[in-house]
């Protein structure tokens, strides 16, 4: 009988039953037989198969290190943080195992679908950048009306005139829902490292963020990722955008470039400064410019000489006490409007459309290989 292999040797791998695996794949728990023996074996699984599958290997995996001997005397924060590490160095391996049998576009790509359609219906979550708040809400994404299911639940348990049976199910089915939420909460972070190897231009909703701009009503949306690789920047509640109106700057910000400012927290101005591009609050408008320090040691006094970059401005010379500083310029983007953009053919790309290219799995993951923290 025709069958998938690849499903076969993962629950071997994982020390799993097909019971025990249909306990955790939601709406098909009732046909992993089907997807073992009938479905075409050389074909994608559905995306939610493959999600709650690798989500049951991945929670099979659990207890083997919960009940381990090698708690010992260390602290509970060590304990865990151990057997996290265990928990996704098994998962890995098992991927690693059976990457002979596709694994990777069969069943880790189509699972990835599913994940980052739970990120994209989240995108619009006011508390997306509070991991606890976040983590809640995707598992309501993964697992709709869970939580109202489980106050119904209750609400039947403690009602008067129940009869155990009846009592005993609701338990069993709360229990069912609990266990399936902590099996999701130890499954996200292995999705993150996956989603972050095989779609490295995805950036997921909780990745971002909005930025004000200064002169503007609007709000543009920011990569964590750009601001600590290419700012090394890693703190966004201070930063602010600015369009750039004036042509003081110009052939350094020209207008309607758009500039990023780290702004000075509650006016509290570094113990010194050196030459460069900064924001000035003058006139009720905030403004850009290239500032020079000028210490002068006789008279203990420090001149700020206010440069425009377009020379058609002449310098301005005022005491460091009197500037009146509200940040400093990191970044620019340069305004485009000479480019035609209309000869480029628009088209979404697809995301989740596979490339000829050979995926393979992170050096970390290679049996072969040292880990390294």
């Amino acid at each position: 009988m025709i069958h998938n292999e690849i499903l076969i040797n993962m629950l071997k791998s994982a020390n799993l039953t097909k019971s025990g695996c249909s306990k955790l794949l939601n709406t098909h728990k009732n046909s992993l037989d089907s997807y073992i023996y009938k479905f075409n074996p050389s074909g994608d699984f559905p995306p939610s198969f493959a999600y709650f599958f690798l989500n049951a290997i991945s929670t099979s995996l659990l207890p083997l290190y919960k009940n381990s001997k090698k708690k010992g005397k260390k602290g509970k924060f060590e304990y865990f943080k151990e057997i996290d590490h265990s928990h996704k160095k098994n998962f890995f391996k098992i991927i690693t195992e059976n990457k002979n049998l596709s694994v990777e576009g069969r069943l880790i790509l189509p699972c990835l679908q599913h994940h980052i359609l739970a990120l994209v219906k989240i995108s619009n979550f006011e508390s997306i950048h509070d991991q606890d708040l976040l983590l809640n809400e995707y598992i309501e994404a993964i697992l709709p009306d869970y939580l109202s299911e489980i106050e119904m639940l209750e609400e039947y348990q403690y009602t008067d005139g129940q009869d155990e049976t009846f009592s005993s199910f609701h338990i069993n089915r709360i229990n069912g829902y609990i266990k399936e939420v902590e099996a999701i909460k130890n499954f996200f972070p292995i999705l993150e490292i996956l989603r972050k190897h095989y779609m490295k231009n995805f950036v997921a909703p909780h990745e971002t963020f909005s930025l004000p701009v200064l002169n503007s009503n609007k709000k543009i949306l920011f990569s964590k990722d750009f601001l600590n690789r290419n700012l090394n920047l890693n703190k966004y509640q201070d930063l602010v955008l600015m369009n750039v109106e004036d042509d003081n700057m110009r052939g350094t910000f020209n207008q309607n470039d758009i500039a990023l400012i780290i702004k000075f927290h509650n006016k509290v101005l570094p113990k010194t400064f050196k030459d460069g591009i900064y924001a000035l609050s003058m006139n009720n408008e905030v403004i850009i410019r290239r500032l020079q320090f000028l210490e002068f040691k006789i008279h203990n006094r420090v001149l700020v000489n206010i440069i425009s970059d377009n020379k058609k401005y002449s310098d301005q010379k005022i005491p460091l006490e009197e500037l009146n500083l509200f940040g400093e310029v990191v970044w620019r983007c340069n305004n485009f409007k000479d480019i035609d953009f209309t000869k480029y053919e628009l088209s979404e790309p697809n995301l989740f459309q596979k490339e000829e290219e050979d995926y393979e799995i992170p050096l970390f993951l290679n049996q072969n290989e040292k880990e390294t923290a």
